[in-house]
């Protein structure tokens, strides 16, 4: 909910979202430029994120999203928006719709999705790093793990959910 007000309050030709728990490179910002002016064709873009561990649940939890945030950059149709690192242009933000904060955390997905299902182009750029850090904390996994399917849940309890057919539903 905070990186959806956060885009409403921004100024500017592009958005550009983060979490608080990553560090970008000190060239980020002119890596982003550079692509997104290389490639008008491009609605954004989402930059490679390298995992920092500190404990055995850190590293576990590492392992565990890097196979699926390298899946759905690099080999997915359309999960291309990783959250911890996306730039965009502010009008197919908005043309999209935008992050769905009543979603929680599977907002990303939707937005995606909304994204693909434009015909928008959503490029990764693996030279623009970005250090995640993995908090290693059970409760902070959980919370996040259940805010995800919370919003799993209630957007397939909407009727009205418009890019459904590009989601594959959980058999829960």
């Amino acid at each position: 909910s905070l990186c959806a007000d956060g885009a409403t309050r921004a100024r500017g030709e592009f958005l550009f979202f983060t979490e608080s728990h990553c560090w970008p490179a000190p060239n980020v910002l002119t890596l982003c430029h550079q692509a997104l002016t290389a490639n008008p064709d491009w609605a954004g873009l989402s930059c490679r994120s390298v995992a920092i561990t500190h404990n055995a649940l850190s590293e576990a939890e590492a392992q565990m999203y890097a196979a699926d945030i390298d899946h759905g950059l690099t080999v997915h149709p359309w999960r291309k928006v990783l959250d911890q690192c996306f730039v965009t242009r502010r009008t197919a933000y908005e043309a999209c719709g935008g992050l769905q904060a009543d979603y929680g955390h599977f907002s990303e997905w939707l937005l995606a999705a909304s994204y693909h299902e434009r015909g928008e182009t959503i490029g990764y750029l693996p030279e623009a790093l970005f250090e995640h850090y993995y908090v290693g904390d059970r409760v902070e996994l959980r919370d996040f793990t259940l805010d995800f399917t919370a919003g799993e849940m209630r957007y397939y309890g909407d009727v009205s959910g418009r890019i459904q057919q590009l989601l594959e539903v959980p058999p829960e």
